[in-house]
């Protein structure tokens, strides 16, 4: 099988890199620069190398918070509108394809309800998928809803008790009445 490609093992990740809190915090700690590597490494346990390799990582995201350091969300892809909206998208686009895989009985549900009848792997017939449809639907809407706060495109909704038949009274600066 000289034709076959030799598997390429993926580097372990980096204790480090596994806590996105502890991460956060080495990125801003090395963006202020009030640390060497030795002192960094002292403190959690690694070699100043392992810190070193860190930095270079992680080297935009620490010129991201370095560049911005009163902003305590700098670096943090998740306080940027535009990544959070990219996230949503990517989310959004898997979920329709997973619905579209469901429809076409490109895909097997498991561990559903089902109406007794088991395929030959255990897996529920496709009879009835409208659960697992109704779950990624359900969160294909959020991610669509969630879209439309971040960019302000819902209306804001406010909810008005008036006790013993009294007057409610709502004014709106720049709206015209007339329309309304």
């Amino acid at each position: 099988m000289a034709d076959e490609k030799p598997r390429t093992k993926k580097p372990p990740i980096h204790r480090l890199d596994r806590n996105v809190r502890e991460r956060m915090a080495l990125i801003r700690l090395l963006a202020l620069g009030e640390k060497n590597a030795a002192e960094l490494a002292r403190e959690r346990d690694v070699t100043a190398s392992g810190i070193r390799a860190f930095a270079r990582r992680y080297a935009d995201e620490i010129e991201a918070v370095r560049t911005n350091i009163r902003d305590e969300y700098a670096g943090l892809w998740i306080a940027q509108k535009r990544e959070r909206l990219t996230a949503y998208q990517q989310n959004a686009e898997l979920i329709t394809r997973e619905i579209e895989a469901l429809a076409d009985g490109r895909v097997t549900v498991h561990g559903g309800e089902s109406d007794g009848e088991e395929a030959d792997d255990g897996a529920d017939s496709l009879g009835d998928i409208s659960g697992a449809i109704g779950r990624l639907t359900r969160a294909y809407d959020r991610a669509l809803r969630s879209v439309a706060e971040e960019l302000g495109q819902l209306p804001t909704r406010m909810l008005v008790k008036a006790e013993e038949g009294g007057a409610v009274h709502v004014y709106g600066a720049g709206v015209d009445t007339d329309k309304v």
